[in-house]
């Protein structure tokens, strides 16, 4: 008898324990998920400012760039007269 009653309350701990674990990894899911989409969120709010920063940033090169370029051949053509 005393058995019987040690088996009933180890199946029902062991159930318990199992709600409690299943429980606590869907929450784990859960707060993973939610951490995973910030992240994402983040490092693609991130981007979208760089490439605001660095488009416009590439483009003042590139116009500065052909500027010197103008200036040197400049410099050589009057060096050369």
């Amino acid at each position: 008898m005393a058995n019987s009653t040690i088996g009933e309350s180890v199946g029902s701990a062991r159930e318990e324990y199992q709600k409690g674990e299943g429980l606590a990894f869907g929450e784990y899911a859960r707060q993973e998920t939610a951490a995973w989409k910030t992240y994402q969120e983040t490092v693609n709010q991130a981007w979208a400012d760089y490439k605001k920063v660095e488009s416009p940033a590439w483009g003042n090169f590139q116009r500065m760039a052909a500027k010197a370029r103008e200036m040197i051949l400049g410099l050589i053509e009057n060096k050369e007269e």
